[in-house]
């Protein structure tokens, strides 16, 4: 997920409050509730930037719209503002919203979450329910240590991806595919 999220005791805020406060740089609001960002390792940030890259790259060769960053922030449904950790917003949002100095306002197409150890099943579940219930069409929910991709859609299908498998970007970004050998592949044990 977009770093450690570590839960931080205030009144309940709205997305309006919480974009306007000086918490908006530091935390995510999950329905509600404030969750302080702390930095991700670096196989986390290693992770999401292999899928970003491969991402942007076809976005940008097809001309299909915009993937943003790390931590870039998106107004969900149930008082939520979260940070992607890799995000893709089609033309047709782009069109409707254009580009705001500020949150997007609504999920974006595709959000791809990669998971870090201090991370709970519940986060995890609330963030997937929040992004399609909001709009999304595709989350990516991505386990590092074990190679695994979890893919969620707006059907309620699930599937599970494993090394050896290769992610599609279905009808959110047709004719995307990679390899998940490419995201996992080549990167040397800790000592």
């Amino acid at each position: 997920m977009s770093a450690v999220l570590e839960k931080t005791i205030v009144r309940k805020m709205s997305a309006d409050e919480f974009a306007a406060s000086p918490f908006a740089e530091t935390h995510e609001l999950i329905r509600g509730e404030l969750f302080l960002i702390m930095p991700a390792g670096f196989l986390h940030g290693t992770i999401a930037n292999r899928i970003s890259k491969a991402i942007s790259n076809f976005v940008d060769d097809n001309d299909l719209g915009i993937v943003a960053a790390a931590e870039t922030g998106f107004r969900l449904n149930n008082h939520s503002n979260v940070g992607a950790d890799v995000a893709f917003v089609g033309k047709e949002n782009l069109a409707r919203f254009g580009v705001p100095e500020s949150f997007f306002p609504t999920a974006p197409d595709l959000a791809v979450e990669v998971v870090s150890p201090s991370n709970s099943s519940e986060e995890i579940s609330t963030k997937v329910e929040d992004y399609l219930s909001s709009g999304s069409r595709l989350v990516w929910i991505v386990y590092p240590k074990r190679k695994v991709i979890v893919i969620y859609r707006t059907n309620n299908t699930v599937s599970f991806l494993h090394e050896t498998d290769e992610l599609d970007g279905e009808d959110v970004l047709p004719g995307f595919r990679c390899p998940l050998a490419k995201i996992f592949g080549n990167l040397p044990e800790a000592e």
